[in-house]
């Protein structure tokens, strides 16, 4: 299916929506010299493959991400931990998930904060695009066992297992599990980073009461991604890819009817 044909099926209101969002998103990252991506392939847009309801859902929501873009930007001359902070709590109370009184007080300058309803993720801090290079379509659509990688499966295990008591003793869970690799399997750069997880935090879902709201805390570092040349191809293509997608979002924002 062509570009043009796939833009004009799946042009609902639902999608016109997402591009209007999304454009502010894309515009305002530029700003924070971020290379963060909506989608990863034009022609094969995952999102719009996902029933309406489904895709409304996320909608709605990366408009709290857009907030958050929007606040990162206004606070760009002094933007700091402190600000990181500021917008996870915005982002929180959005998606009216409650932490622990103490969730805030255990969190470091370079700790990333990913925020979970079952194995979904709802949130991640502003400082996780600077290692990730996945776009939104790809990480809002794929489960995480097919975008990431861990060399050792024991890891997973540990991981659930801090996952399980956390939920179910409700408390902040301060986890064991060793550091180790993790490869991005399909992404732009398949970047790999070394990745520490050091809580697992409950959160009380104050509208719905869902009983598997999750935080997890962690640290990351990259550690491999491909060799200047090739990175330098790749982020050639890359931001052609991003010039194209604004394009598109352009366009898309032009068929938007008047309220």
């Amino acid at each position: 299916m062509s570009l043009t044909s796939q833009a004009a099926k799946d042009l609902t209101n639902t999608f016109e929506e997402f591009c209007a969002t999304t454009l502010q998103m894309h515009m305002i990252a530029e700003k924070l010299d971020s290379t963060f991506r909506v989608f990863s392939d034009l022609d094969n847009i995952k999102l719009s493959n996902l029933p309406e309801s489904e895709f409304k859902s996320i909608s709605n929501r990366l408009k709290i991400y857009r907030d958050v873009f929007q606040m990162a930007s206004e606070q760009k001359e002094i933007f700091n931990a402190v600000q990181e902070k500021q917008l996870l709590w915005f982002a929180l109370r959005s998606l009216r998930l409650a932490p622990p009184s103490e969730f805030f007080n255990i969190l470091q300058n370079d700790h990333i904060v990913e925020v979970y309803v079952g194995s979904r993720q709802l949130y991640r801090t502003f400082n996780y695009y600077s290692l990730c290079s996945y776009s939104l379509d790809e990480l809002e659509t794929t489960p995480w066992d097919q975008l990431f990688a861990r060399k050792d499966p024991s890891i997973v295990e540990k991981i659930f297992a801090d996952v399980a008591v956390a939920l179910k003793d409700r408390r902040i869970v301060h986890s064991e599990t060793p550091p180790h690799a993790v490869v991005e399997i399909a992404s732009a750069l398949q970047n790999e980073f070394m990745y520490k997880l050091e809580y697992i935090v409950p959160l009380t879902d104050l509208d719905n009461d869902a009983q598997d709201c999750f935080a997890a805390v962690l640290s990351a570092q990259l550690v491999n991604t491909p060799s200047e040349t090739v990175r330098r191809e790749k982020q050639e293509a890359y931001e052609l890819k991003r010039f194209v997608e604004r394009q598109f979002l352009l366009g898309s924002k032009k068929v938007l009817k008047p309220n």
